[in-house]
């Protein structure tokens, strides 16, 4: 074994801070043979548990009850802003009306429908005659509707109906639309054609959590999970970090144990239950109910006594519970966490790679995930900062049961760094 160099005690000329990117925390279990994936997948769907699913058998994805709804909401409020706005136009066309909005165009006939048997009974009588009448009419009914409250009441209508239709957009897109892309990207990665007649896994994207530390204010955290027809499941949670650390956060945030939240919220489809049927001593983490979304969350705080402190690890048990409820059965061995941090560019005063002659000591540290600085021989070191990707401007360093990946030329993106993460 070679001799240490470094000095662990020995200070670097500036403390380590790196650029936050995020952490994702993988774990692993195991539900035992036999479990039926399909079974399993629907059942997390239909009860408002996950959004989506797919699997590299099949080329389409199925979305949960949520989502679907969701969807009709939003199909049916683009269609009655287009109602709306046929409606107010100078020229009545009912068969579009009817084509789009059939209920409500057979609403307004009904009410109308005195005045219109006596247009019907005048046009018999009288025939094209009527027209000049009928025009005179629609004149008036013209400069009634000019009435600028009227107007402005058509603007507010119109608006509403525009905004709730971009809500609903903004919320299928949100939930939806990145782990739609993430599953359709592996199903074309992963698509053997042993797997046209086996279901060999199948990835959901849970719902979210959100939680709120010293960095972030109600910030998601995206979960997905693969379930293998071997039983073997694997729930991901991903999450940004600060923009700017050090050693003592990137230890904790290298262990879903160690990460601290200050409170987090969780779906009520998850947790199985509404807290006031649960245990009493559930409220010392000051439990709050919110609506949001179309579903029940609850809020869990820290307590203030700084005991039984709310990690990533504790989010992690809510849906490893969740998960044996729908499936019925208990995992067959203990459970485990591989995590990867993501950082960016030094902010220290370093220039890119030269980070890591510099401060190896600290990235070593990081590395054997020690609180303090430790003895590594050379050689150790050496072999704990092995890049082991190709590209010079990135590297990847290994060790059992986690990782750290670094973009040498990055710079902090608070939450948008999900969406390279996630799809990369």
């Amino acid at each position: 074994m070679g001799e240490d160099t470094a000095d662990p005690a020995a200070p670097t000329a500036h403390p380590l801070r790196m650029s936050g990117r995020g952490a994702i925390y993988s774990f692993s279990f195991d539900l035992g043979p036999g479990l039926d994936l399909v079974k399993l997948a629907n059942k997390l769907l239909k009860a408002d548990m996950a959004t989506v699913a797919g699997s590299p058998s099949r080329d389409g994805l199925r979305v949960g009850s949520r989502i679907r709804d969701t969807a009709h909401y939003q199909e049916h409020a683009a269609r009655y802003q287009q109602w709306l706005e046929i409606f107010h136009t100078g020229k009545l066309q009912w068969w579009r009306l009817f084509r789009l909005e059939p209920k409500i165009t057979l609403r307004i006939l009904w009410i109308a429908r005195v005045h219109l048997w006596q247009f019907f009974a005048y046009r018999a009588t009288f025939g094209l005659a009527y027209r000049t009448s009928l025009l005179s009419s629609y004149e008036r009914a013209k400069s009634r509707e000019a009435d600028s409250e009227n107007q402005d009441h058509r603007r507010q209508v119109e608006e509403m109906v525009r905004e709730a239709s971009e809500k609903l957009v903004k919320s299928i897109s949100s939930q939806h639309a990145s782990g739609a892309l993430r599953l359709r990207l592996q199903q074309q990665m992963y698509f053997p054609r042993y797997y046209l007649h086996n279901e060999p896994f199948i990835r959901l994207e849970m719902n979210r959590s959100y939680y709120t530390d010293g960095d972030h204010e109600h910030e998601p955290i995206e979960i997905s999970l693969m379930i293998h027809r071997s039983g073997i499941c694997i729930i991901t949670f991903a999450t940004p970090i600060a923009r700017e650390f050090g050693v003592d956060q990137g230890y904790e945030y290298l262990q879903a144990g160690k990460r601290v939240l200050n409170a987090v919220e969780v779906s009520v489809p998850i947790l199985g239950t509404r807290p006031r049927f649960m245990d009493e001593n559930y409220y010392r983490w000051g439990m709050e109910i919110v609506e949001f979304d179309r579903l029940e969350w609850v809020s869990f705080k820290t307590p203030a006594d700084g005991k039984n402190q709310i990690t990533i690890e504790t989010v992690f048990d809510l849906y490893l519970e969740a998960i044996q409820r729908a499936a019925r059965r208990r995992m067959q061995t203990e459970w485990r966490c591989n995590t990867t941090l993501f950082q960016g560019s030094p902010l220290c005063g370093c220039e890119g790679a030269t980070a890591k002659q510099a401060h190896a000591v600290e990235f070593a540290q990081l590395m054997v995930r020690s609180r303090s600085p430790m003895p590594v021989t050379d050689e150790g070191r050496a072999e704990l900062l092995k890049n082991y990707l190709l590209n010079s401007e990135e590297e990847l360093w290994l060790s059992t049961g986690h990782a750290i990946h670094t973009f040498w030329r990055l710079f902090p993106i608070g939450s948008a760094w999900a969406g390279a993460v996630l799809t990369g």
